[in-house]
């Protein structure tokens, strides 16, 4: 049940930058939008070339920080600004939606008032170039040492990084917060055949696992099973002298926009995240809300958003012969795949609706700005 909401007169700074589209600066849209209607909402962001526009902000502070001009991230100048920005506008608190490396300086810069961070990695994933490693993890460390609470998107991260320093020092500062549904991805589209039988959509990375899903299609018991992969990146490297044709998958390996992935979900049987880690999803979320059951790896957030035999079906991580089974079974079993999605559908609408996870970021900072 979705809880009764009021509205508060706190204001609220939210800083978040980003390059490109994508589930950082979407989830800034979406949890801008929802926090608006809860309390004032005043934005920090950088310039982008695509759509970014909170409809129920206050007020907007744009700076020249892009990928043609990295150096602006640490400009005295910008810093004064966004300082100028918050007391202009009697900010009460400043709540941090992306990692970039601006943040340090903010943190400092902005000490006079309760910080609250978002850790979208609290941990770099495996295959992460060096340097972002480093930036990451310094990020991380300079938000959980100033922050008077970080956030993670699940469970299974704050156990994680329980184990680690400087974390495992103050792990009550760690909260959780699930993220919510892709509010752009969600269509009215028409009931219709379902021609694909697996969907694959995410950025080729090495920890989304695609070399195992693609070990698993080889499976006998998926030799009747077709695949689609949507995602740009390197496929070759996971491809290897596969052939794709025969082992009846289908790769687009370019950019899509979402009305078109949401087509590409209505007409699937079974969505799969065959990944090595997981931190955050929202994708998963997406799929339930078409109705589709997700097969899922048990790493990460994943057992946490899609609930094993309830909303979908939970296998060990690098285990092609465990993924084929499963992919299998909902392929070939119309009920128990449509009593997964129907399960999944209500569960998205209890779980993960943007409102009720705005709510829970205010209490915190209500519960925590004395």
């Amino acid at each position: 049940m979705i809880e009764q909401k009021r509205k508060s007169g706190m204001r609220v700074l939210l800083v978040a930058f980003f390059s490109t589209e994508g589930g950082i600066s979407k989830n800034f849209v979406d949890i801008g939008n929802a926090l608006g209607k809860l309390c004032n909402v005043y934005t920090v962001t950088g310039k982008v070339d695509f759509p970014c526009i909170i409809d129920a902000e206050m007020k907007r502070l744009q700076l020249p920080i892009n990928r043609q001009n990295p150096l602006q991230m640490i400009s005295p100048i910008n810093i004064a600004r966004v300082k100028k920005f918050a007391k202009e506008n009697c900010i009460d608190c400043v709540l941090y939606l992306s990692n970039s490396i601006t943040n340090i300086f903010l943190l400092s810069a902005l000490k006079k008032y309760p910080q609250y961070t978002f850790l979208h990695n609290p941990c770099p994933h495996q295959g992460t170039k060096l340097i972002y490693s480093i930036a990451e993890i310094i990020t991380n460390r300079v938000a959980f040492d100033i922050s008077r609470k970080v956030i993670v998107a699940s469970n299974a991260q704050r156990k994680d990084m329980t184990h680690h320093k400087p974390y495992s020092k103050n792990v009550n500062k760690i909260c959780v917060i699930y993220l919510g549904i892709q509010e752009d991805m969600k269509y009215q589209l028409p009931a219709t055949n379902e021609t694909i039988d697996v969907l694959f959509f995410g950025r080729i990375e090495y920890y989304k696992g695609i070399d195992i899903l693609l070990q698993a299609l080889q499976n006998d018991c998926c030799k009747n099973v077709n695949c689609t992969l949507i995602g740009k990146g390197n496929i070759k490297n996971y491809i290897g002298n596969l052939d794709l044709k025969k082992l009846n998958v289908t790769v687009i390996n370019e950019y899509m926009p979402d009305k078109q992935i949401a087509e590409y979900i209505n007409i699937s049987k079974v969505f799969v995240l065959p990944y090595r880690e997981a931190t955050g999803t929202q994708i998963a979320q997406s799929a339930m809300y078409y109705g589709k059951p997700v097969v899922a790896t048990d790493t990460g957030c994943l057992p946490e958003y899609v609930i094993d035999h309830e909303t979908g079906i939970i296998v060990p991580p690098s285990d092609p012969n465990s993924l084929a089974q499963a992919i299998a079974k909902l392929v070939s079993d119309n009920e128990e795949r449509h009593r997964l999605g129907i399960k999944g559908k209500k569960r998205l609408e209890s779980v993960f609706d943007n409102c009720n996870i705005a709510n829970q970021y205010l209490k915190l900072m209500e519960n925590y700005n004395g």
